[in-house]
């Protein structure tokens, strides 16, 4: 073609001519390469990954047969009944009342039935926010599985540290306040100190058994523990009956408030301790795999129903029968009611109680951090070893394992100080609680066509997030020593999660010092050599991309979204089309564009004959070789009902 100026635009030959040449120019014709586009600066190795292909990919009927039994495997998985499922995050929610009404009485006095009943009906602002989130996602993961697919990365990423210090802490505050009950009643032959750890090493072997039966464990804990408290709620109905109403007038003169401004600003003051009680609901997305997504709600319902039966009438009960001297004297409020009410026998079987059902707390957390770090090595956070599983027992050891370092260390780094781990435990769980209405905001926005027509709650959302933005910063006013705390773990373990998942950018760090420091002379350019070579290693898990359209618009969205969230230099577009004639005109094309535009990454092209399923996708999966955490789907692929048949599969783009 002449080079020479033209004075007319050129004709469709020479256009098409042009075209043609640009892209034959340097692209061999079988795809991969190593030489450049010219305007590339390639001079590292991991700068240009190869040219990219077109290809078919041909499924059989046996491929797509095995596609749909490992489907109703994962199915079978979700078998549990809503209270059986609610079980291990109920033991954390109704056994917070040992550790959640000694603080509030003494902040707030003979208000706090008030209180603690107003922050409990408070869950109904939760309730349908989560609900939604879990059945538009219903996989394990919570706030991270749901950012992850209406936000970045590395916003998932921080609400997965957020998520795993809450997880963590669940189990450190329980077994914690579990060794007090004990230590009270008991004489231990070791420092107090000692007993948390060999009540968190009990449940981490004890779950090796299977964690099916820990659920089964778990309901039968949390029913023993219903029965104790309403046991001790007929003791103390009866007590006040005898003894007339005389004890709580007498205490509601002792801490009376005398203005009106007063007394509503001690019972906001006392809302806000109180919504503190109610840890262990966060706990509940992680149950979504063992049931099915329309009996999440129930399990929410199984959840909010016991706290509101337990905690604001148990203690209205308790200011009838103790005086506010005892309440103030006493370490274990409920066994002293027990000993008032019912005598030595009910004192014992309360203190029993609250030290078995606040052991099965340690479950709690250790069932959701297994859910949560599994989730996160299968999307490539975290290394894939966490997900193996010990084939009799059907768990991950890894995963326990590392619930078992990281307690230790949070339990190590806060001088085993039960105050410490409970102030640093508020603020975490504040802030996962105000993840929820955050990520289904961003649903919304984000993701309109996963919201059945008529449930959005985003007003509702919106409001939530204004109330627990408050309730925080009223806690927080009193402790900033709390706050400090708080940011440094938090930082610490999502610059830990970020790290892991960014293995190739350290990497680059590393290979640019090693290439231009001055104080490595000798051997500066092997160390060059073999960082770059780590660095293609690193860079070298397939991600795959399942396309509608030739639109090139929604092609480099998703393209762009995997170059900055994804460390990998192999990116497979996947169209599913029944006839040829079907498949969009201008996708070839746009392919070789986009695998121009993003020399770090080579862009294929991969037809499948076949029809776009669940089944195909699962096929498509298992074939290629690539995890389902490496399949992701354009938004405007999937509806309110896509994301619970596409498993794991997540949802990217505009």
């Amino acid at each position: 073609m002449s080079t020479r100026r033209r004075n007319h635009l050129p004709s469709f030959a020479e256009s098409q001519f042009e075209v043609i040449l640009r892209r034959q120019l340097l692209r061999p014709r079988l795809g991969g390469g190593s030489k450049a586009p010219p305007f590339t600066n390639a001079s590292e190795p991991w700068k240009f990954s190869g040219w990219g292909t077109t290809r078919y990919l041909e499924l059989t009927n046996d491929d797509l047969n095995q596609a749909e039994d490992r489907m109703k495997e994962d199915e079978k998985k979700r078998t549990l009944g809503a209270w059986t499922a609610s079980a291990v995050a109920s033991n954390a929610v109704t056994g917070s009342i040992f550790y959640a009404f000694p603080p509030l009485t003494a902040a707030i006095g003979v208000y706090s039935p008030i209180s603690l009943t107003i922050a409990t009906l408070l869950l109904f602002l939760y309730r349908p926010i989560m609900s939604r989130l879990a059945t538009a996602f219903p996989h394990a993961g919570s706030n991270y599985l749901y950012l992850l697919n209406t936000t970045s990365k590395s916003f998932a990423v921080l609400a997965a540290g957020l998520t795993l210090l809450d997880y963590l802490l669940t189990a450190l505050t329980t077994s914690s306040t579990a060794a007090v009950y004990i230590a009270s009643s008991t004489s231990l032959p070791f420092p107090i100190f000692v007993l948390p750890i060999l009540i968190i090493l009990f449940f981490s072997v004890g779950t090796l058994a299977g964690v099916r039966d820990g659920y089964r464990t778990a309901l039968f804990v949390s029913s023993l523990h219903a029965l104790s408290v309403g046991v001790l709620a007929v003791a103390g109905v009866v007590t006040w009956a005898k003894n007339g109403g005389d004890i709580l007038k007498s205490n509601w003169e002792d801490r009376k408030v005398r203005s009106a401004s007063g007394i509503a600003k001690t019972i906001f003051d006392g809302i806000c301790i109180a919504f503190l009680g109610l840890t262990g609901f966060e706990c509940a997305p992680e149950c979504i795999t063992s049931v099915q997504p329309k009996d999440y709600s129930r399990v929410l319902r199984n959840l909010h129903i016991p706290a509101m039966l337990f905690n604001g009438p148990l203690l209205l009960i308790t200011y009838a029968v103790l005086t506010d001297v005892d309440l103030q004297e006493s370490g274990n409020i409920l066994a002293t009611l027990g000993s008032r009410a019912g005598g030595r026998w009910l004192e014992i079987w309360i203190v029993t109680d609250a030290a078995v059902v606040l052991s099965f707390g340690v479950l709690t957390g250790i069932l959701s951090t297994i859910s949560l770090i599994q989730r996160l090595s299968v999307d490539r956070v975290i290394p894939s070893f966490f997900t193996q599983e010990v084939t009799w027992a059907k768990t991950p050891p890894w995963s326990i394992l590392a619930f078992v370092f990281l307690s230790g260390v949070l339990y190590a780094t806060t001088a085993a100080d039960i105050v410490i781990i409970s102030q640093i435990f508020t603020v975490v769980w504040l802030a996962v609680m105000f993840l929820f209405p955050v990520a289904y905001i961003f649903l919304v926005l984000k993701r309109p066509s996963i919201i059945p027509s008529g449930e959005n709650y985003i007003w509702l959302a919106l409001f939530t997030v204004i109330l627990i933005v408050v309730v925080t910063v009223n806690n927080l006013v009193l402790n900033i020593k709390t706050l400090l705390f708080f940011s440094a773990y938090s930082a610490v373990v999502w610059g830990f999660l970020e790290g892991s998942r960014r293995k190739a950018g350290l990497l680059k760090i590393l290979h640019y010092v090693a290439s231009n420091g001055r104080w490595i002379r000798t051997r500066r350019s092997n160390w060059s050599t073999r960082l770059g070579t780590m660095i293609v290693a690193q860079r070298k898990e397939p991600v795959c991309i399942l396309i509608k359209t030739d639109n090139i618009h929604t092609l480099l969205s998703c393209l762009l979204y995997v170059s900055r969230n994804e460390d990998t230099s192999l990116v497979w577009l996947i169209h599913c089309y029944d006839k040829i004639e079907s498949v969009p005109s201008e996708l070839e094309a746009n392919h070789k564009i986009l695998d121009e535009a993003f020399p770090a990454i080579t862009v294929d092209l991969v037809f499948v004959q076949a029809q776009f399923s669940p089944q195909t996708v699962n096929a498509i999966s298992a074939t290629l070789e690539v995890p389902m955490g490496n399949m992701f789907m354009n938004a405007s692929k999937v509806n309110a009902a896509g994301t619970v048949a596409f498993d794991k599969v997540r949802i990217i783009g505009p």
